[in-house]
């Protein structure tokens, strides 16, 4: 939520996106504590478009805009701060080693409500406020000299972090040559280790667009010409084989195997599970196994996994009816 005069945000992490919930958070975060807005400005979404943001809006005194819809420039304060808020979670995402992306929201609004507007150079604190109430950490933290104070921790977080730079820099400048490939294949991979395009799309919003570093294993040839990779998870050790196209080169520079597949574990993208394919075992269902194919990743990477992992899931609820279907056709048939 955005202030449109003073640029001041607000964020609200929602489990769903049920209109019930966008009207809370929006009473919670907003109403109650700068008041009830003359107008509220959305993108016409389900979540906003429904009787209870209609009923709330009578309730309480406000009228409801929607932008033109598939049209973002309509609305282009609050995709500003959308786009700036995804660049802060990723990057704090990192920086502190975790996906529990979450807890960062708090340091992203404070960041976008600390932040110089270029058209008024204040703050929306400042706006909001009247005076700059907050005093930045580096105003009030003093660094000694890092000679003096530098520890063997504080020594491994700067290398982790120079390393982290590095693997910044190579996902870029192989981002960059993809985007500019043309019909003719690239040259032949042949660095020891490489970065890969998932199939589809990354399986988070917050995911990088590149997997790896992936070790290279081996080179596919037909007939003369390149046609895939098999490729090494440096954490899990799984090997998969990739489409030639989708494989990128990887300059390691001075980084080890070892600081590589540590850091792998932090810039990992997170299992979401994409589809269950096949069930294994016998009895009830609590009893037995399930392949799981998983967002973002190769099939080769799919794995057996106990129904607790499963309990709840709605793609589980999916297989098990899918499956029940297929019973009954069988039936009908006599099988």
């Amino acid at each position: 939520m955005v202030d449109m005069s003073s640029r001041w945000v607000e964020l609200a992490p929602l489990m769903t996106l049920s209109a019930a919930e966008a009207a809370r958070a929006f009473v919670n975060t907003w109403v109650l504590r700068f008041g009830v807005p003359k107008t509220l400005q959305s993108d016409g979404g389900t979540q906003f478009r429904n009787s209870i943001f209609s009923g709330l809006a009578d309730r309480i005194g406000f009228v409801t805009h929607y932008t033109t819809p598939y049209h973002p420039q309509s609305n282009g304060i609050v995709e500003r701060a959308n786009s700036l808020v995804e660049r802060i979670l990723r990057a704090r995402r990192y920086h502190i080693a975790s996906n529990e992306w979450i807890d960062s929201i708090p340091i992203a609004q404070w960041l976008l409500n600390n932040t110089a507007r270029v058209p008024t150079r204040l703050t929306p604190a400042e706006i909001v406020y009247g005076f700059s109430p907050v005093r930045c950490p580096e105003e009030v933290v003093f660094i000694p000299s890092a000679t003096d104070v530098i520890s063997e921790g504080q020594e491994t977080w700067l290398a982790d972090a120079a390393a982290c730079r590095h693997i910044a820099a190579e996902r870029i400048k192989a981002s960059v040559l993809f985007s500019q490939s043309g019909p003719d294949p690239r040259p032949e991979v042949t660095s020891p280790l490489v970065l890969v395009v998932y199939p589809e799309r990354p399986p988070d919003k917050l995911a990088a667009g590149l997997r790896g570093p992936m070790r290279r294993v081996e080179n596919h040839h037909q007939h003369s010409r390149l046609v895939a990779y098999t490729v090494e998870d440096m954490v899990t050790g799984v090997r998969s084989r990739v489409d030639a196209s989708r494989v990128l080169p990887f300059e390691a520079g001075n980084l080890t195997d070892e600081a590589i597949a540590r850091l792998s574990t932090v810039i990992a993208a997170d299992y979401i599970s994409e589809r269950i394919v096949e069930c294994s075992g016998d009895g009830d269902v609590e009893d037995m196994t399930y392949l799981v194919e998983w967002r973002g990743y190769e099939q080769e990477e799919a794995t057996w996994e106990p129904f607790v992992n499963l309990d709840g899931n709605n793609l589980f609820q999916d297989f098990l009816d899918a499956r029940e279907e297929r019973r009954k056709k069988f039936m009908m048939l006599g099988f």
